[in-house]
């Protein structure tokens, strides 16, 4: 219930200083934002913690005109001010743009044809990985449904190949092998281990069964109990766990 709180609360403040930003940028006649901002990890599947991150990717309509992309470019670099900068309490949130398509080397936006290209033809499995927690705020219907439709298409395919299990097992490894012994997030055991865990099984079987999909990772682990994809009380005794270090 508090992380689904503080997702909400964390919603509600974007959008609105999404709103604020665009109109100081475009002016007060400026019309819809023309800018989709896609929550990605603990946001995107409203598990957010109070310490947490907000990792947030841009992208824009294609083929914009030459009178809104100097606004849309200075709303991209100012957006992420308005929120991370330090006001007179702090700052809102800590703002993390490194998960949009070619990372820190890529451009702060991209247009929305440019992004299905990507995850089309450059993704790493761990990208793949990151579009399942994934939850567009802001942008027109047809931005959301593309959005939607690029999930579906890179995240649930009829069969996972070897190839990218063993992709996907060797990043977990590295992530593990990096971690101190008492690290409860990244370390064995740890946060990162179920919800890697559920991820690699909504990959595996979202394709045949589109009620694995869920973004939050306890409402996965539900529903592929339901389907006994999980059995045993293996379900509960991961929530209960990942709970607890959660809390922790």
């Amino acid at each position: 219930s508090v992380w689904a709180a503080l997702s909400e609360i964390a919603f509600a403040i974007i959008e609105l200083t999404a709103e604020t930003v665009w109109r100081e940028c475009a002016g007060p006649d400026s019309g819809e934002l023309p800018v989709m901002i896609v929550a990605f990890g603990k946001l995107g599947g409203a598990e957010l913690n109070y310490s947490s991150d907000v990792d947030l990717v841009l992208a824009c309509e294609d083929g914009l005109g030459e009178a809104i992309e100097k606004p849309v470019s200075r709303f991209c670099e100012m957006l992420s001010r308005a929120l991370s900068d330090r006001m007179g309490r702090g700052s809102l949130y800590r703002v993390d743009l490194r998960l949009r398509p070619f990372g820190s080397a890529g451009s702060i936006v991209a247009t929305m044809r440019a992004v299905e290209g990507y995850y089309r033809l450059h993704a790493q499995s761990w990208e793949v990985q990151a579009l399942l927690r994934t939850t567009p705020m802001t942008g027109s219907q047809d931005l959301k449904a593309r959005w939607a439709s690029v999930v579906e298409k890179t995240c649930f395919r009829p069969k996972l190949s070897e190839i990218a299990l063993d992709e996907i097992s060797a990043s977990r490894a590295r992530t593990e092998a990096g971690a101190d012994s008492d690290d409860i997030k990244r370390g064995k055991g740890g946060i990162r281990d179920v919800e890697f865990l559920a991820q690699v099984l909504q990959m595996l079987h979202g394709y045949d069964v589109p009620a694995v999909r869920a973004k939050a990772t306890c409402d996965v682990l539900r529903a592929l109990s339901a389907i006994k994809i999980l059995t045993g009380g293996s379900a509960q005794a991961l929530i209960d766990g990942y709970t607890f270090l959660r809390k922790l």
